[in-house]
């Protein structure tokens, strides 16, 4: 276990300073982003340190305040700017609010965020944030769009205590996740994110 252990700390960081993502890194050593966040402090680059490792791009000269607000100006939302610049909304946001385009005290309003693919990435197993990560937003800012909008889904997770082994057999015996869903009563998210971290080969439509 302490050799597996140092071994994936020691990926990380020839990943990291390869120029991968934190995302990458979670797909290439199948953990969370959490996980890799935990390798990350380990390794001594927590707090965003890792952004400054030798190999890791630095962000785009061109997303400084002045270019966020020509493009602002020009008629492009946030996450339009956001995407064109690849950085994330939030970072857009807090450009224009340095220049008081966006009053103080509305941030999450001005952040557009695709709620179906919210709802896809809830169902598939992920949490709010992994989801955020893949947004590009903060998991405050997602929370606040999901209480405000239509999508019948907690923007919480609620810790629920799960018969892990009886819940892991049961779906190995073909019983689908839907049927366990609602034998455990709770949402299909919370059976999909059990079974992956039981390290259960999860089939998305069952």
């Amino acid at each position: 276990m302490v050799d597996n252990k140092r071994q994936k700390l020691q990926k990380t960081l020839s990943l990291i300073s390869s120029g991968h993502s934190i995302q990458d890194i979670s797909q290439e050593l199948n953990v969370s982003l959490g996980v890799v966040y935990s390798y990350l402090r380990e390794l001594g680059l927590g707090g965003g340190k890792w952004k400054y490792v030798k190999g890791q791009p630095r962000q785009n000269p061109s997303s400084d305040v002045m270019e966020v607000k020509r493009l602002y100006d020009s008629g492009l939302t946030i996450r339009g700017i956001a995407e064109k610049l690849n950085v994330s909304q939030t970072t857009i946001h807090n450009k224009l609010k340095s220049v008081n385009y966006i009053p103080s005290g509305q941030s999450s309003q001005f952040i557009d965020i695709d709620m179906g693919k919210v709802k896809e990435a809830y169902e598939s197993g992920k949490t709010w944030s992994e989801i955020a990560q893949d947004l590009k937003v903060s998991t405050k800012t997602l929370r606040k769009k999901v209480q405000a909008s239509d999508l019948s889904i907690p923007s919480r997770v609620t810790r629920v205590a799960l018969p892990n082994e009886e819940l892991l057999s049961n779906y190995k015996a073909g019983l689908p996740i839907g049927y366990l869903a609602s034998k455990y009563k709770v949402h299909r998210a919370t059976i999909i994110r059990r079974l992956k971290r039981l390290e259960a080969k999860v089939s998305i439509k069952s």
